[in-house]
């Protein structure tokens, strides 16, 4: 008997400036890309006119939303251009950021009467000692704080976007609070991509899964309650096998966004849309156990070096008599 069905597809284009940031966040997955391209002398940012094509080469087409991302976008000369073309092009327009440039107030002018802005905002712990401890940048907790404020008075709908460390994972729920308090309209919850990390970076990043399952439970049942939209990236259903509140916002399959790859630029965007289907297996990994869980079909694994380090003991498939149970339970409580 299948309960969930899952139909593939996306309307977004993920669009990667390039590598240049003000922050250097001990989970980048971006930095050692960035550091490859040094090494080789190769040019780390696209050029404005080189995002304006894929701009274009969008239109037309099935997508309807860009995301902007890097790196930092906002610290980019052309940054008031981009954001302004995409939406003339009739494009919602996500921007993946981490604030601090928009702490100042005359960098969110321009965008007062643009409609169609969603903010990502990269907020990783309730207080500046975690958060800079985290971006390795004194007083960027303050000014990515001030960023929110700004485009909250601009009216712009802003995402929290927490990824966790062993920096960070015991004040995830603390950290939402905060997020919610601080005027957010939603909530990503994201487990870190270590590839490419070195051995001492990755123990000094990358938890175990197992400890999480607290504080995940403690942010879904607020979210349920308080109907505060939060989404969790690559953390496994069996994480948290008791939890409707957990599984209903896991987002790995609702996140398929097509992207651009260095070869865009010379392909050209329509030739060079990746298919996630063949990506995903060679970036995650799933246990010979887990065609026998429930969420098989929905569940895409941890990522495939989390493996590498720490095998698959945690993942215990979860079986569907345990979720029509739990239903079960749900629809007798909503009678009486």
């Amino acid at each position: 008997m299948t309960i969930w069905e899952y139909m593939r597809g996306s309307d977004v284009l993920d669009i990667k400036v390039g590598y240049l940031c003000n922050n250097r966040c001990i989970h980048c997955v971006v930095d050692p890309v960035r550091q490859g391209i040094v090494y080789n002398n190769e040019r780390p940012n696209l050029k404005t006119e080189e995002i304006i094509n894929l701009i274009n080469e969008a239109e037309g087409t099935s997508i309807n939303s860009i995301v902007l991302t890097g790196g930092e976008v906002t610290l980019r000369e052309d940054f008031e251009k981009l954001v302004t073309y995409a939406v003339s092009k009739g494009l919602k327009v996500n921007i993946q950021t981490n604030g601090r440039r928009l702490s100042q107030k005359k960098s969110c002018g321009f965008m007062e009467n643009l409609s169609g802005l969603h903010f990502i905002v990269a907020l990783h712990a309730p207080n500046a000692e975690i958060h800079d401890a985290i971006t390795q940048e004194k007083g960027s907790f303050q000014e990515t704080v001030h960023a929110i404020n700004n485009l909250r008075d601009i009216n712009k709908e802003i995402g929290a976007k927490i990824v966790i460390s062993k920096l960070n994972y015991k004040y995830l729920f603390e950290t939402a609070l905060f997020a919610r308090d601080l005027g957010v309209n939603e909530l990503y919850v994201v487990f870190p991509h270590a590839l490419d990390f070195s051995e001492k970076i990755f123990e000094k990043v990358v938890p175990k899964y197992y400890l999480l399952k607290n504080e995940i439970n403690l942010i879904a049942n607020f979210s349920e309650q308080e109907h505060f939209p939060t989404s969790f990236e690559t953390i496994p259903y069996c994480i948290c096998p008791d939890s409707q509140a957990f599984w209903s916002r896991n987002c790995d399959l609702m996140s398929k966004a097509r992207e651009n790859s260095s070869k865009s630029m010379k392909l050209g965007l329509k030739k060079d849309l990746f298919n996630w289907e063949e990506l995903r297996p060679k970036m995650k990994e799933k246990g010979t156990n887990c065609y026998k869980c429930v969420f098989n079909l929905l569940c895409e694994g941890p990522w495939r070096e989390y493996v590498q380090n720490f095998g698959f003991s945690e993942f215990v498939p979860i079986s569907e008599d345990k979720v029509l149970e739990y239903l079960k339970i749900i629809e007798m409580v909503a009678i009486k």
